[in-house]
């Protein structure tokens, strides 16, 4: 397990050095890919970059954000995208992907997209996934060509560093966070969870933001997703009990949140949500093998926890 807590609650974020070092020691590792692990590294790499560009320059491409009312449905001049900083991360996204598995044709045909029509990716970002535009999500996706599935699994991987900057900053999701939704929301910037933990400290439930990284507390047994409580309504598959880690799922929705208990790991061992989403997606094979469906996006933010 990793060993730097980082639930934006209780802990500090972890340095950029021991974040790569507790990648690395997943290498080798007979239950995840040796280049789906160097790709996450090159994400967190990518993402440190961003994140430290957005913070020096200003996340506002027409300057930096006021203190007043904090929404993101904001004009197109001032948008929360830096269109500069996104391209640059865009490209080493890229770069990685062809360099650890081979650049997918969606991303490809999203790059042609995105040289043809400027703006788009920053429209796609701001729009699309910090503002919940689903349905502008669809429209992209369709004239580039493109499953939406695949549109916003890149678009929310290219939205984290924004949304942990701007949940760094004056945002409250009050104020953009999809109405009459029983699920959980990131207090932060509105998204949905991604992950779960149980704190050491006192066994209370831990979710983490699948956009900013962000950790805060939620009912034990209920449904992140649905808002389901019944004890009964709760399924439960592990790999071994005597490992910490599990896919916690809900009879009435059939989504699933990978839950994992602090409070066995080792001593001095702590949860990171980053380097826990890498290291266990075999249990998102568990889980699709009883044709469970993931709750959110797996959680891409590592600029949470490697950036102050």
């Amino acid at each position: 397990m990793s060993g730097a807590s980082a639930d934006g609650i209780d802990s500090a974020p972890s340095a950029k050095s021991d974040l790569k070092f507790r990648l690395e020691r997943l290498l080798g590792k007979e239950y995840v890919s040796d280049d789906y692990v160097k790709f996450r590294i090159a994400l967190a790499e990518a993402q440190t970059s961003a994140f430290e560009g957005l913070r020096d320059e200003g996340i506002y491409s027409g300057g930096n954000r006021d203190n007043g009312d904090s929404k993101l449905h904001t004009p197109p001049e001032s948008t929360p995208v830096n269109a500069a900083i996104l391209n640059a991360y865009f490209s080493r996204i890229r770069k990685a992907s062809a360099n650890y598995g081979g650049e997918s044709e969606e991303l490809f045909k999203l790059a042609e997209a995105h040289l043809r029509e400027d703006g788009l990716l920053a429209s796609i970002v701001a729009r699309g996934i910090l503002e919940f535009d689903n349905d502008f999500i669809e429209e992209c996706a369709g004239k580039i060509g493109i499953p939406s599935d695949a549109l916003k699994f890149v678009a929310h991987i290219l939205a984290a560093p924004f949304a942990a900057r701007l949940s760094g900053d004056t945002m409250n999701a009050k104020t953009f966070a999809p109405t009459g939704d029983a699920a959980a929301r990131c207090p932060k910037c509105g998204s949905a969870p991604s992950l779960a933990k149980l704190r050491r400290e006192d066994g209370k439930r831990i979710l983490y933001c699948s956009l900013c990284g962000h950790g805060f507390e939620y009912p034990r047994l209920k449904c992140p997703y649905c808002g389901e409580d019944e004890p009964s309504g709760v399924g439960v598959l592990y790999t071994s009990k005597e490992i910490p880690c599990w896919v916690e799922w809900c009879s009435k929705c059939s989504r699933y949140v990978k839950s994992f208990d602090e409070r066995r790991y080792p001593e001095g061992e702590t949860f990171d949500p980053y380097i826990e989403e890498t290291a266990t997606v075999y249990l998102d094979l568990i889980a699709e093998e009883k044709d469970l469906t993931r709750g959110a996006q797996p959680l891409s933010a590592a600029v949470q926890h490697i950036c102050s």
